[in-house]
């Protein structure tokens, strides 16, 4: 990001356990971290703790499969037609959480997997729309994974290259604990 690399680790465990931490030049600069019920964000030193509704949308965008907790999570989901992507049909979906945050997935009308998600927020100069693209598509253990990920966020674009992938390896449950 910015012309510098960073390492990104990515620790899930089913059903709604995560952990992420970037590391940038040698030094934590952010880590998520949720239990299933509360969710922590630490930057450069700076720790914040949610819970219920505040940590709602963080939590479903560190599950593992959320698609399969969205009913759980009070998310509805609808069918909105169709679009283009790259010159490829795809099917969008429009999710909302009871509290009226919303977004969409693109899913490719021939492999069915996920190629995009288009979600926008209020900041300090009025609406942002990210856009994050999944390409490169790799099965692990019967699952597909996608191996490229370009997001951008207003002007600032990033791509995340996965460099592997590993199912049911290494995980205890103090990964996945809140302070």
């Amino acid at each position: 990001m910015q012309g510098q690399s960073m390492v990104m680790t990515r620790k899930q465990k089913a059903p709604n356990k995560f952990s992420m931490v970037i590391n940038a030049m040698g030094m934590e600069v952010m880590k998520q971290t949720s239990d299933g019920t509360s969710l922590a964000m630490a930057r450069m030193g700076n720790s914040t703790k949610m819970e219920g509704k505040d940590a709602r949308q963080g939590m479903l965008a560190g599950m593992l499969f959320p698609e399969l907790h969205f009913a759980e999570m009070g998310v509805k989901s609808a069918l909105a037609g169709t679009e283009k992507l790259e010159g490829k049909d795809a099917y969008k979906v429009v999710h909302t959480t009871d509290d009226g945050i919303s977004w969409s997935d693109y899913y490719d009308m021939t492999s069915g997997l996920k190629v995009q998600t288009v979600t926008t927020a209020k900041g300090p100069q009025g609406e942002v729309t990210t856009t994050i693209g999944y390409t490169d598509y790799k099965d692990v253990n019967g699952v597909k994974y996608p191996m490229t990920i370009l997001q951008n966020f207003g002007p600032m674009n990033m791509k995340v290259s996965v460099d592997k992938v590993e199912a049911n390896k290494g995980l205890k449950d103090s990964d996945f604990t809140v302070k």
